[in-house]
């Protein structure tokens, strides 16, 4: 490989054969892995993203987070509760109520850290 920059998030191209044809990929060093550009990070896959219930204008929206776009608008917050718990407890992450001035009031976690063990 060679070392396009130096440091976390440098740019690293490879070359790699399939067959008989040569394929040439950039990849991105983070952290002192290496994988191809433009797939998430190691770190980022690993940790799954939270849902967020929040107030949209008159509405409730359900946001993953890290995302500006709602995955669904509810006209009522508890509707929109009822949606953004079962994709956390489908997705197994974290649950964040926010009221009205956006600050968090609630908070659930359904990943399996969260359940306890049996013995």
């Amino acid at each position: 490989m060679e070392a396009v920059g130096a440091g976390a998030g440098s740019a690293v191209e490879s070359k790699g054969e399939i067959g008989e044809e040569e394929v040439r990929c950039e990849e991105v060093e983070i952290d002192g892995k290496t994988e191809p550009k433009g797939r998430r990070s190691t770190l980022m896959s690993k940790r799954k993203r939270g849902v967020h219930v929040t107030p949209r204008g008159d509405k409730w929206a359900v946001v993953r987070e890290g995302s500006e776009r709602a995955s669904s608008l509810h006209d009522t917050q508890q509707q929109a509760v009822k949606k953004g718990r079962e994709t956390a407890r489908r997705n197994r992450t974290e649950f964040y109520l926010h009221n009205q001035q956006g600050q968090i009031r609630e908070r659930d976690s359904y990943g399996p850290e969260s359940r306890s063990s049996k013995g």
